[in-house]
């Protein structure tokens, strides 16, 4: 979850560029974003390599990009409410996953 995390982010970051970006939503305008978007999408693709191997990894990142490009875009067009549900949804998955894996060390 935290790699699609990762790639969430990135493709976030990605979106917030473009001229099709909902008006209602934040919208990240520095120059980190252009050093940040590309560093998550490395980031999250190699955390997948790194816990599948780097076929089965690679097809399991592009899968998960092309999951966060829909999920973004949908969202986003849906309503200010709906991305930010999607936002919190996330996140929670997220700590989710870090409270269990801690419990487990």
């Amino acid at each position: 979850m935290v790699a699609f995390y990762l790639l969430l982010a990135s493709d976030f970051l990605y979106y917030s560029e473009s001229k099709y970006f909902p008006s209602y939503l934040p919208r990240v305008t520095h120059g980190i974003v252009r050093i940040a978007a590309p560093l998550l999408l490395i980031a999250g693709s190699w955390l997948y390599v790194h816990a599948y191997g780097w076929a089965s990894g690679l097809l399991l990142a592009f899968c998960a990009v092309a999951l966060a490009m829909s999920l973004t875009r949908f969202f986003a067009v849906l309503g200010k409410g709906y991305f930010y549900g999607l936002m919190i949804l996330i996140h929670l998955f997220v700590l989710l996953e870090v409270v269990v894996y801690a419990g487990k060390s």
